[in-house]
């Protein structure tokens, strides 16, 4: 499971720490947070940046989730799939549940359920 982001702040104060020569041990004790969060934010944004960025690019690093949906081939076989179902729901017996077996016997690498009914209920 992925550990949840820390906030924004946490994150600038983690690198003007770092860029100011702190180790990681004082950085840790400075910000309470935990030494693998410490070290493996510090790595991500070296290998990314080299080290200096503006908030924006620690934005894209972290907080991807916060980004417009990508469309990769798996969202666009979905997206296809979509294609009238609005229709087909309203049949007699067709249920969201009887359509995701569908798109799951066609596209077996495909979104599960709870993600099928997220992107369904998009408008």
């Amino acid at each position: 499971m992925a550990a949840k982001p820390i906030a924004m702040e946490q994150l600038k104060q983690v690198l003007k720490l770092k860029q100011e020569g702190h180790s990681i041990k004082s950085i840790i004790r400075l910000t309470g947070l935990a030494r693998n969060t410490v070290k493996t934010y510090l790595k991500r944004i070296l290998e990314a940046t080299g080290g200096t960025t503006t908030d924006k690019e620690l934005a894209g690093l972290f907080y991807n989730q916060d980004t417009p949906l990508q469309q990769s081939s798996r969202l666009q076989q979905l997206l296809r799939h979509f294609e009238g179902i609005d229709k087909e729901l309203t049949r007699p017996g067709v249920t969201r549940q009887l359509l995701w077996g569908e798109y799951k016997e066609q596209h077996p690498d495909g979104y599960d359920y709870s993600k099928y009914c997220e992107h369904l209920n998009r408008p």
